[in-house]
């Protein structure tokens, strides 16, 4: 009997390891989206990636609270300030925290070209969030930024058109 006590006990823990590991896929998978949704300028498809409570703090003069109230800040301040963003997220550190929250931090280093003046900027950030499933959807709970470099660019104008379509 013990055999079988022990056999059911390594199946819960892997049943346990597997259920974290589809998690932290499922978290990269709301992260990959929000960013592709910023990239492709998808502004009514962005709110998608927040939980109904969700707050944002992009520094003292642009916090929010709430999906819509940040999905609003994106279509109307995101789209009328850059022509073109391409973002780069990387080095996630993800920690499932309970069974439907989890911490994360994210580096990004961004592109974007400014929609006044078509200069190019570069900007380096740091994402501290958290998590939540919601709906059975893991959604970005809180979302903080803490930037580390920006520089611009002059550039020449160009007609760069809608991002292309993949």
């Amino acid at each position: 009997m013990a055999d079988l006590s022990d056999l059911e006990k390594r199946v819960a823990a892997l049943e346990e390891e597997c259920r974290k590991l589809k998690d932290l896929e499922a978290i990269k998978r709301v992260r990959r989206k929000y960013w592709h949704c910023v990239h492709k300028g998808l502004w009514d498809e962005i709110g998608d990636c927040f939980s109904r409570d969700a707050t944002v703090d992009f520094g003292p003069a642009a916090q929010f609270q709430g999906r819509q109230a940040i999905a609003q800040f994106f279509k109307e301040r995101m789209a009328t300030t850059f022509s073109r963003v391409v973002p780069f997220g990387h080095n996630p550190e993800i920690e499932i925290t309970g069974d439907d929250v989890a911490s994360g931090e994210w580096q990004f280093d961004g592109f974007m070209i400014e929609a006044q003046t078509n200069a190019a900027v570069r900007i380096g950030v740091s994402y501290y969030e958290k998590y939540a499933k919601e709906d059975g959807a893991w959604r970005i709970k809180r979302l903080k930024i803490i930037p580390t470099f920006r520089y611009k660019v002059p550039a020449e104008p160009l007609d760069l058109g809608p991002p292309p379509d993949h």
